[in-house]
């Protein structure tokens, strides 16, 4: 035991007598302009949003039809279908309301968080 706490004292003694060099090593940022910061994140992730939300809206609105008109004299799939047009119509109206949310927030904080087009 003794041997053990030689070794670990001879050791931080060599290190405190002997540093050694470090430099300095340039790390390449990993993440894209696009994300940058918070608004170009913002901005990117909303031209990404927007479209594929589109697709499952219209996706969505295909399914509850098909439910809607495969539902026959069953009022609970009847039902069903026309949650799906509602929940998804709401959730739609709130993706494509986001830009004008986004900037309600900007406005009140004083950042510009709806930038075009990020470089």
């Amino acid at each position: 035991m003794k041997k053990a706490y030689l070794v670990l004292i001879s050791i931080v003694v060599l290190f405190i007598l002997f540093p050694s060099e470090s430099h300095a090593v340039g790390i390449i940022n990993p993440v894209s302009e696009a994300f940058k910061d918070l608004e170009t994140s913002i901005s990117t992730i909303s031209r990404w949003i927007r479209p594929i939300a589109v697709l499952l809206y219209l996706a969505m609105l295909l399914y509850a039809g098909y439910m809607r008109l495969t539902a026959g004299a069953d009022p609970e799939k009847a039902k069903k279908a026309i949650l799906i047009i509602g929940y998804s119509t709401t959730g739609f109206a709130l993706i494509m309301l986001a830009p004008l949310i986004i900037a309600t927030i900007g406005a009140i904080f004083g950042i510009d968080l709806l930038i075009t087009n990020p470089s």
